[in-house]
């Protein structure tokens, strides 16, 4: 499990440097060449020749970096998504069903208003109740049934001990 981090780390690492390299490369090949199709300065022959260095090597260049980079944002945000879903689904059964939003901040990293709104959207979902309680915090309750909240004992590592 760890070799298979470190290598998907390091293929994230690989793919960065790709994009970074090629769209970097492939912006100064545009701009070279749109600096010499506008320059007065140029030649009709050198012009000519800028347009397909532009449209074959400078515009590819920059659109396959740039669909790189997007590509690794969008794994980037599923991975981020992926983590706060398994944060809330682990609190969920050591705490029986009940979360507050601190809980969930301080699990996540989350500021207040957004771990809030992150419980709001899954306590629509599963028709979750909450109360306040006579402190002012806010609780949520979700209802779990007797097998999910045996799993959650049996892998609590603070049990096992």
């Amino acid at each position: 499990m760890i070799a298979a981090s470190i290598l998907g780390s390091e293929m994230k690492r690989i793919q960065k440097l790709a994009a970074g390299a090629m769209l970097g490369l492939g912006l100064l090949v545009v701009l070279f060449h749109s600096a010499e199709l506008i320059s007065p300065e140029v030649d009709e022959d050198d012009k000519e020749e800028a347009i397909p260095n532009l449209v074959i090597v400078g515009l590819p260049l920059t659109a396959i970096g740039s669909w790189l980079f997007w590509q690794g944002h969008r794994q980037h945000q599923t991975q981020l998504q992926l983590q706060l879903r398994q944060a809330f689904f682990q609190l969920l059964q050591h705490n029986h069903g009940q979360v507050t939003p601190l809980q969930l901040a301080m699990a996540t990293g989350l500021d207040g208003t957004a771990a809030k709104a992150y419980l709001n959207q899954w306590a629509q979902e599963f028709d979750a109740d909450y109360h306040i309680t006579a402190e002012g915090d806010l609780i949520y309750h979700f209802a779990l049934t007797q097998a999910e909240m045996i799993g959650s004992r049996a892998t609590d590592p603070g049990e096992n001990s």
